[in-house]
């Protein structure tokens, strides 16, 4: 029924769409991800359902991703985890803690690992956290798209052992990243990647930065069948996409354990624990 109720708004805004241009450029450009501080209108969110119906019908990942993509590289993307800082505490420390005890206990019996690197780090409130937690890492890398977010983190966490890094996450890990390290990521990041770039990113961790870990926590569709449904599609209100993350992370080699979920509104969030040849 969700679904039924998100692709009838796709009906009517891809009617809306060549009647204004205008606007559906401007979503476009600044504002297709949704609670972007603009466009929060119905008008606005039915050429948002709109485009991103055109783009799920044509089976194009890569757009939706784009569009997603221009808003958390843009000027208000800092506006927006600064909205936001009060749901650290409320959908982590909250909700989801207990993964940083099973993160312990596998670094505990990995002393090798001394690094962890935040794929879309954001407000910068997790690294921060795990920064005073974890005493056996001794390097801590923040990698978000915009410029200013990560400008910002270093004037908050004014922290040594803390490299806050302006970048493409895929690319810089590709580029720059070493053996025994763990990568995290964090309450909606993957989901604004394509299945086949979240395919490419895991695979490349496991065979060429072995040995890794893997802690994912992000959202999933709750129309999206994990046990059948292996390919990604697009979900909910921001039309970002829902990851078969189980089946992805052992398609790669991982071996995987589901540490937790709990559904807010329109979806369901999983945190993954994933370990290549440790």
């Amino acid at each position: 029924m969700r679904r039924i109720g998100q692709w009838g708004h796709g009906w009517i805004g891809s009617a809306l769409i060549p009647l204004m241009p205008g606007r559906v450029a401007d979503i476009v450009d600044n504002s297709f991800t949704l609670n972007s501080g603009r466009s929060k209108s119905l008008l606005s969110n039915l050429l948002r359902a709109g485009i991103a119906r055109k783009m799920a019908v044509s089976e194009n990942q890569s757009g939706i991703a784009e569009y997603h993509r221009n808003f958390w590289a843009g000027d208000y993307a800092k506006a927006y985890h600064d909205q936001n800082r009060h749901q650290f505490q409320e959908m982590f420390l909250d909700d989801f803690l207990g993964v940083v005890d099973e993160l312990e206990t596998v670094l505990e019996q990995n002393r090798s690992i001394t690094t962890i690197c935040e794929i879309g780090t954001g407000s910068g409130q997790l690294l921060d956290y795990l920064s005073n937690r974890l005493p056996t890492i001794k390097r801590f890398i923040g990698i978000d798209l915009s410029d200013a977010t990560i400008r910002d983190n270093r004037e908050r966490y004014p922290n040594d052992s803390i490299d806050w890094i302006a970048a493409d996450a895929i690319e810089w890990i590709e580029q720059n990243a070493g053996p025994a390290w763990v990568f995290v990521s964090h309450r909606g990041v993957m989901e604004y990647f394509t299945q086949s770039q979240v395919e490419s990113l895991f695979r490349f961790i496991a065979e060429k930065k072995s040995p890794a870990v893997l802690l994912v926590i992000e959202p999933v569709g709750l129309d999206h069948d994990l046990e059948n449904q292996f390919e990604s599609q697009p979900y909910g209100i921001e039309y970002s996409l829902s990851h078969n993350y189980p089946h992805l992370l052992r398609s790669a080699g991982f071996e995987v354990r589901h540490l937790k979920s709990k559904e807010y509104f329109s979806y369901e969030l999983h945190a993954y624990l994933a370990k290549a040849e440790l």
